[in-house]
């Protein structure tokens, strides 16, 4: 598996304050989101029926804090992060007229690899930046978008170690994720993308997402207020 280096830029210097092994206070990662570089996506010769096997490099990727604020860049030109993620099975390939649908248990495992910066001068730390489990979810080529492969039903990263997530660094990562991946022109063997009966490669850049998974509150307040707008409606 090839692994790269990774340059995490601090963007807002009066923001966040890090070291090697402390934090002065704690920013949680409401976004991070980036490009995959051309790879392998589903291995068909790996578990069963085929599984999800990635091992690429990371670009144009940046981290959002709650505000908004872009406080992370995650890779440059010069030197990208590393994107390993294995171990999602095929359950069931739902494929029909040419159009790819498949499922997917849980069971995988997604690490980014790099340096973390103290304002993307010094280093603060070199190796596993964030390492957790993916669950199950589906991905299907979406209508109207030939050789393209998007998660239909998202999965869930659930962070476990790395230096975004044990608390020794200003940026946390203390809940679970939506991971979510859409386009990047994908092929089998060459061709146009089918079904999942052979290994799937991406060709172009693979565009990929983590937001964190609402609160129970948060659903239910955002409930109330769509009930609360339908009823005034309703009463005008």
């Amino acid at each position: 598996m090839r692994k790269t280096g990774n340059r995490i830029a601090v963007l807002a210097a009066g923001l966040v304050t890090m070291s090697a092994s402390s934090a002065v206070f704690a920013v949680q990662l409401d976004a991070i989101q980036g490009n995959l570089s051309p790879t392998m996506l589903f291995d068909k010769s790996l578990g069963a029926n085929g599984q999800i096997d990635v091992s690429t490099g990371i670009s144009g990727a940046n981290a959002i804090d709650a505000g908004g604020t872009i406080i992370l860049d995650l890779g440059t030109l010069a030197d990208i992060a590393s994107f390993e993620w294995s171990g999602n099975d095929l359950t069931s390939d739902n494929s029909v007229g040419g159009a790819a649908s498949g499922t997917f248990g849980g069971g995988g495992t997604l690490t980014i690899t790099g340096t973390l910066y103290d304002f993307g001068v010094i280093p603060g730390f070199t190796g596993v930046l964030m390492q957790g489990t993916v669950s199950g979810f589906s991905a299907e080529e979406p209508n109207g978008g030939d050789n393209f492969l998007d998660t239909g039903s998202s999965a869930i990263f659930t962070p476990l170690s790395g230096a975004l997530v044990d608390g020794t660094q200003a940026l946390v990562m203390n809940t679970d994720y939506v991971f979510a991946f859409t386009g990047g022109i994908a092929q089998q063997n060459g061709g146009d993308l089918q079904d999942f009966g052979s290994s799937i490669q991406n060709i172009a850049s693979f565009q990929w997402t983590m937001t964190p998974v609402p609160e129970p509150s948060t659903l239910l307040l955002a409930s109330s207020m769509a009930l609360g707008i339908m009823l005034r409606r309703r009463k005008s």
